[in-house]
């Protein structure tokens, strides 16, 4: 049993009921069942839950089921053990499965199969967030009847185990506490041996006589006095001759009752002086050092819904890094020379070309993406290439630019930590933080991991994470800490996984050249290259054209508009269609000249080599070639994955559908045309979970998959 903080005098109890790995069919997934409570004041307790948690490489997903969810499923699995031979039989021909939906946007699906290898019975037990999240383990019949028999115990004994949980629970932190009081009573003979030593000033017990047993207090703990010692009258020695059985046995029957019923009156005046000094030493809480934060506390005034505002605003603003240097300067104060320009005082040797690189390329990424999901409701990408930039003089760097690194760091984590939590609650993009992380990553990247290059990452990790401590205890968090217990999401789960989420986004960009690799000037080329934007990296445009006349256009490209349609533009920037355009001559030109467009010399060129060149920026940038160059050796055979360049998790979900066509479904009508191929893609109902994980088995047992069969995906264990 485990108990685990939450809230203030919150606790949550934890009981694990069964553990299985899958290392038989290579989900490499793995299966827990347990039972959970809580409480806030081991009085009262919440009824008790069967948890069923499915873990993955990745994640792992959850399903909490009360007593009335527990009782229906059992339900359920007992129709299936009436009849599971016919069921199984069934099975080869048809899909057989249980389906429950629980916690409003959480379903439990359990299939039925043969496996194709084995011939064996299994079971596949699946948890859905969404269509596009879930989970999945493929498990042994006979595990899932164990799985059953807890799910049965747990509806049929349900009050027993109410009491005894709770009991145990109970049992469990007496013990604790009989535990820590016993070390306490066995440390106290020693404790007061070492009062004496370590003080030159005798003890006088007040109640007890100066001649207990005719010894004085060195000779009763067999010790010499110190020689400093202030001199004292020897006690009169007793009787011991007189001294009978009788009589000891009359003197330990008032000392027991001594014991039991003054003890607490017992007065040592010299021990209680000292018990008062040590107190101070010994139990005194440590002082906690002041950490003042020009970020947290004067710009979002020590509240992070001022974040949630700040970035609101951010939205909706057509220069949004004009719009946070400004705000910035408005509050954050430099000791440095006045006479330097926003980009000089908080983007330390960023010169002129580099920052309209940046602008140019973090806010078209920011409103093309947020534009495609206000039109279409395309998803926001969970994560986000790096970009960074190379300091020249690390000299130049203030106090307040490190500080200022510091607390972006420690903002950007805690909303990702969130956000990776909301997804599984909340799809909308605002609710669930992914707008907010997305402006962090895309607009303040090079606010922070360029201070921290070549500095000694331990101690910047050190003290990033000193810095969330201080402000996680000091409440600037609270708001959000609220939003996540809505949506019954422990604060726990930020607080534990920070640290370790700081080493490993440190380790990606401080190792294998991964930050020289996300210089802006390199990605922004490569975009340009690959004709994904228009604008080149060397460009006498100014900063202002670029805000407000070259973004614009930008992104209406990306999303589709014509932008030789005079109208479609006069649109665009809110003119009167009856007015002239008022924009630069040089910008329409660059917007309205015919692209040269790289063609295919090859006429033969496969089809996934095509498809790939389309999509080729779903392939990390320092593989796209050694990808096209593998391609092209396997010409149109099928890829091997044993020797495949790139990790699949790496690939872009559309690569990662063609790569699946391209070696699964191989037959002559998908190959009659690339119009045809690229359909099949198209309707693919598979989410990139399904397809690796079908990749990675198939490669394992070198087995083929029939397309004329009309199965779902994981028949083929």
């Amino acid at each position: 049993m485990s108990f685990r903080f939450q809230e203030k005098d919150k606790f949550w109890f934890n009981h694990q009921l069964l553990f299985y790995r899958d290392e038989k069919y290579n989900t490499t997934n793995s299966i827990s069942v347990t039972v959970s409570t809580n409480t806030i004041n081991f009085k009262d307790f919440s009824s008790p839950s069967l948890n069923i948690l499915i873990q993955g490489e990745i994640k792992t997903h959850s399903l909490k089921l009360s007593f009335q969810d527990v009782f229906d499923l059992s339900l359920s699995c007992k129709e299936i053990f009436l009849n599971v031979d016919q069921i199984y039989e069934e099975s080869r021909k048809k899909t057989f499965e249980i389906f429950r939906n629980y916690n409003f946007n959480r379903s439990l699906k359990i299939g039925f199969r043969y496996s194709s290898n084995t011939g064996e019975r299994c079971v596949i037990i699946q948890i859905i967030y969404s269509n596009s999240d879930h989970n999945f383990i493929i498990i042994p019949f006979p595990v899932f009847i164990s799985v059953f028999k807890i799910i049965e115990n747990f509806s049929e004994k349900y009050i027993d185990l109410n009491f005894n949980f709770v009991n145990r629970i109970l049992n469990t932190c007496i013990l604790e506490e009989i535990k820590t009081l016993n070390t306490s009573i066995r440390s106290l003979p020693s404790f007061i041996t070492d009062l004496k030593t370590n003080s030159n000033t005798p003890i006088n017990i007040g109640n007890l006589d100066d001649n207990f047993y005719g010894l004085n207090f060195n000779e009763f703990i067999g010790r010499e006095p110190p020689a400093d010692a202030p001199s004292t009258k020897p006690a009169p020695v007793a009787n011991l001759e007189s001294f009978n059985t009788e009589d000891a046995s009359v003197v330990m029957k008032d000392f027991n009752m001594f014991i039991d019923n003054e003890i607490e009156n017992i007065e040592i005046p010299e021990l209680k002086q000292i018990e008062e000094s040590n107190f101070n030493i010994i139990k005194k809480e440590p002082i906690k050092t002041e950490i003042k934060s020009k970020l947290f506390d004067d710009f979002f005034h020590g509240d992070f819904s001022f974040v949630d505002t700040f970035f609101g605003n951010l939205m909706i603003s057509s220069s949004p890094i004009s719009h946070i240097l400004n705000s910035l300067d408005s509050v954050i104060n430099f000791d440095k020379n006045e006479n330097l320009s926003l980009r000089e005082k908080f983007l330390v040797g960023m010169d002129e070309d580099i920052f309209k690189t940046y602008i140019y390329v973090s806010t078209t990424n920011f409103q093309s993406i947020l534009r495609s999901y206000l039109k279409s409701k395309k998803e926001i990408p969970e994560n986000f290439e790096l970009m960074t930039y190379k300091i020249p003089n690390k000299n130049e760097i203030s106090t307040v630019n490190l500080e200022l690194a510091y607390d972006f760091c420690v903002l950007m984590i805690v909303v990702k930590l969130a956000n990776s939590a909301f997804r599984h609650r909340e799809n909308h993009p605002e609710k669930n933080k992914s707008i907010l992380y997305m402006a962090l990553r895309l607009f303040f990247d090079p606010f922070i991991f360029p201070y921290f290059h070549e500095k000694n990452l331990d101690s910047v990790i050190n003290v990033i994470f000193e810095r969330f401590n201080y402000f996680h205890e000091n409440g600037f968090f609270k708001s959000l800490y609220r939003e996540l217990e809505w949506y019954n999401i422990s604060e726990v789960s930020i607080f534990s996984e920070f640290k370790n989420m700081l080493k490993k986004l440190f380790s990606f960009i401080y190792s294998d050249d991964s930050f020289e690799k996300n210089n802006i000037e390199i990605i922004h080329n490569s975009l340009f290259e690959n004709q994904n934007f228009k604008l080149p990296i060397k460009n006498t445009f100014s900063v202002e054209q670029i805000e407000k006349e070259i973004i614009p256009l930008e992104i209406h490209r990306i999303l589709g508009f014509d932008l030789k349609d005079e109208s479609v533009i006069k649109t665009i920037f809110n003119m009167d269609q009856n007015s002239n355009l008022e924009i630069s001559k040089e910008v329409l030109k660059l917007y309205q000249k015919n692209l040269k467009r790289k063609t295919a010399v090859d006429e033969n060129e496969s089809y996934i080599i095509k498809f790939s060149k389309k999509f080729i920026h779903e392939i990390p940038k320092n593989k796209q070639i050694e990808y096209i160059e593998y391609l092209n050796e396997t010409e149109n055979d099928p890829i091997e994955f044993k020797t495949f360049p790139i990790k699949l998790e790496e690939i872009g979900d559309n690569i990662l559908k063609g790569i699946y066509v391209w070696n699964f479904m191989r037959n002559e009508e998908i190959f009659k045309s690339y119009k045809d191929f690229y359909s099949e893609i198209d309707s693919i109902p598979f989410d990139r979970t399904m397809i690796i994980s079908k990749i990675k088995y198939s490669e394992k047992e070198n087995i083929s998959v029939d397309d004329d069969e009309e199965t779902s995906w994981f028949e083929s264990v």
